[in-house]
């Protein structure tokens, strides 16, 4: 007599959690392509508003003149290079903790706007210093990691460049951007002894007012809104090279709406 097979059916495949179908690639396309348009708006308006506030309505500087209106210039891209940097960096880490993909697509989405905007916090920092202590160059915490944040973009898009398979290049320049994560963050807390930056940036120091304020945060939503949008206009073209060929790709008119 043959033994009673067991009527317990096997438990069904478990459906994909909500956050993973939300990172999927044909998702963040489409969410990508929504928030872009209120991005650049934000960016434009703000920029308007801190250009105008920086350079015309804001007043000379006691000691500085108009001489400090580069300030509004190199802030807001310093402030927003080292957010980028630090988004890069998370990136890079959760594509190596996780075998998603869009992670990995984000870093190299991210990488060149960072280095655009770690290369203008450079120079316009070092026109200010130039002006200001008549030096282009010194070994300051902020002058520092400015510089390596911009080598470790750049080396980052090197590394797409140059390596064939898609999956090795994403590990090798998510490792980049990880170990460089760690080196920018220790490069801002070693005591570099007398620096460019903090309260004594100059020997004339600036009298900041209401409107100073205002100037840079105008400008600070400015550079923060133009640069995720040119991030997530960079990401949606790499998504759709990634995705060539595949079937959602065939029917974008129907997944914006």
């Amino acid at each position: 007599m043959t033994p009673a097979v067991s009527s317990i059916a096997a438990p069904e495949a478990s459906p994909r959690p909500r956050w993973s179908r939300r990172m999927s690639p044909q998702c963040c396309y489409v969410a990508a392509g929504r928030c872009m348009p209120w991005l650049w708006a934000a960016a434009a308006l703000a920029a308007t508003a801190g250009l105008a506030i920086g350079l015309a309505i804001a007043p000379d500087d006691a000691t500085q003149g108009d001489g400090y209106r580069i300030v509004f210039f190199h802030a807001p891209a310093a402030m927003v290079s080292m957010l980028l940097y630090a988004m890069l960096a998370a990136c890079a880490l959760g594509a190596l903790v996780r075998s998603t993909r869009m992670p990995a697509l984000l870093v190299r989405a991210v990488a060149p706007t960072g280095a655009l905007m770690a290369f203008l916090a450079l120079w316009t920092g070092a026109l200010w210093a130039r002006a200001t202590r008549g030096v282009w160059w010194a070994w300051d915490a902020g002058f520092v990691a400015g510089a390596l944040s911009f080598a470790l973009c750049l080396g980052v898009l090197a590394l797409h460049a140059t390596l064939d398979e898609p999956r090795r290049r994403d590990r090798a320049a998510a490792l980049l951007a990880v170990m460089g994560g760690v080196g920018v963050a220790t490069t801002v807390n070693l005591p570099w002894g007398a620096s460019l930056h903090g309260g004594a940036t100059f020997d004339a120091p600036l009298s900041l007012t209401g409107s100073h304020a205002w100037g840079l945060a105008s400008m600070g939503v400015a550079f923060a809104a133009w640069s995720i949008a040119a991030v997530l206009h960079r990401l949606r073209s790499i998504v759709l090279e990634r995705e060539n060929g595949a079937e959602w790709v065939r029917h974008l008119p129907e997944l914006a709406r």
